[in-house]
């Protein structure tokens, strides 16, 4: 692997970023689609939309575990929600057309490693197109069956801590500290996709360079 070092500032930050256009709205601002929260781990399906809110999409739809319903509302009124049930059917069809109105899908705050949670995750990887970022759960559950990512059509985003990067790559967390931008590389070509390393530096590392 090559290396490139990007120092990442707000000049930088703001330069990057597409001018949004004077007479755009919420439909013109990208639409994501955040699958995150078991019926334990509603905070992490809020925080996860609400980031996204912040980073500039004009609109977000969560889809959680149904126990989630009543928080997700009271904590984040403006996010739209489709709902699944622990140990029941996935709603396929409703899945299918959140997946067709998406700009973007992020999968995995607080999914849990549920038999319904992989399969959700199984389905959306299966079924995806646009830019997916896989975090949290969604690596756990990859790191014990890399076969979830097969025949996965779209661009992929890892977002690893260094405990997930370790267990994505079946490394010890002390193997992959001493190795950041290599560990992040590895990550990147064993998965085919972008590796965001998360630590107290982010290393960003696709096939064949690191930032």
């Amino acid at each position: 692997l090559t290396s490139r070092v990007q120092t990442v500032h707000e000049t930088y930050a703001r330069e990057a970023l597409p001018r949004r256009k004077e007479d755009g709205h919420k439909g013109t601002f990208g639409k994501v689609l955040v699958l995150a929260g078991s019926g334990a781990m509603c905070g992490a399906a809020v925080l996860c939309a609400r980031a996204v809110l912040a980073s500039g999409a004009g609109m977000v739809k969560v889809v959680t575990e149904e126990r989630n319903r009543t928080p997700l509302f009271c904590a984040l009124p403006e996010a739209m929600a489709d709902f699944w049930k622990e140990d029941e059917p996935l709603p396929e069809e409703a899945l299918l057309q959140d997946l067709a109105w998406a700009d973007a899908v992020v999968a995995g705050p607080g999914l849990s490693k549920s038999r319904t949670a992989k399969e959700l995750l199984v389905f959306t990887v299966q079924h995806t197109e646009v830019p997916l970022v896989l975090d949290a759960d969604a690596l756990n559950l990859i790191a014990e069956d890399a076969e979830i990512l097969s025949g996965c059509r779209a661009e992929k985003i890892l977002t690893p801590h260094v405990g997930e990067l370790a267990r994505l790559l079946h490394m010890t967390i002390a193997e992959c500290q001493r190795d950041p931008a290599g560990s992040a590389g590895r990550a990147a070509e064993k998965y085919q996709a972008c590796c965001v390393r998360k630590d107290s530096v982010t290393v960003t590392a696709e096939e064949g360079r690191e930032q």
